[in-house]
């Protein structure tokens, strides 16, 4: 349901029978490929009747009649079989058309997204991963959150149902339906054991494996942190 889509269909008691402008209710038109002639120019000899090459063993040129054209130069159109004419596309040969009034619904998705990171990884790289889905509500007119332990959550959701409320009000609304997801992310700190000190840190985020290194420290110690979860809503 939540996706662009454009649906067309006939209004009811809008039809009639009209004769085809088209072909002037004949049935036929004129053939595009032979210009209603009926012929085409021979491809094989270019319309010259005669086919030229090089005899290699008389070491000179000669020519013959063309077999496709039989020397005339020109061969039957395929299209039209020769006839110059063909059958009415838009009547198919019936000489009348079916008008009638078209209804065009076009069904547009307005999808506005908010990242709330507490973490160092760029936006982009957390909107890559789907993470787990904690909360949607799907209504004809839905409600902000206002309960989530998250206050940059609740405000976020006020703000986009809002901000839809007083845009699309032209809009019929079908339905409504806002996601909040959560993308787990764990940040590992390096540190040597060594006089001089290097420092470092290794971050997981979503559920696989880790996938962004900001810094390394060969022969390091590890030590983790886990960072809240990254909301992801969308509405």
């Amino acid at each position: 349901m939540f996706h662009f889509d454009i649906k067309t269909m006939e209004l009811p008691h809008t039809a009639t029978v009209a004769v085809c402008h088209f072909c002037s209710a004949t049935g036929k038109t004129v053939c595009t490929e032979c210009d209603g002639r009926g012929k085409k120019q021979c491809i094989c000899c270019g319309g010259l009747g005669r086919v030229f090459y090089y005899d290699s063993y008389n070491q000179c040129n000669m020519s013959q009649t063309c077999i496709a054209c039989f020397g005339s130069g020109r061969v039957m159109c395929a299209n039209c079989l020769g006839q110059g004419e063909i059958i009415c596309t838009d009547c198919c040969g019936n000489k009348k058309i079916k008008k009638y009034t078209e209804l065009k619904v076009t069904f547009e998705n307005h999808l506005e997204k908010q990242i709330v990171n507490r973490s160092d990884i760029p936006d982009y790289i957390i909107d890559t991963e789907d993470g787990k889905l904690v909360f949607e509500q799907t209504e004809v007119q839905i409600n902000p959150i206002t309960t989530y332990t998250v206050p940059e959550v609740n405000s976020t959701s006020s703000r986009i149902v809002n901000e839809h409320k007083n845009t699309f009000h032209n809009e019929r609304v079908i339905k409504q339906r806002q996601q909040l997801r959560a993308v787990p992310v764990t940040e590992v700190h390096l540190r040597r054991r060594t006089l001089v000190h290097a420092t470092g840190s290794m971050v997981w985020r979503g559920m696989s494996t880790p996938r962004t290194i900001h810094n390394s420290a060969a022969g390091a110690v590890p030590f983790c942190k886990r960072l809240a979860k990254n909301p992801l809503r969308g509405a």
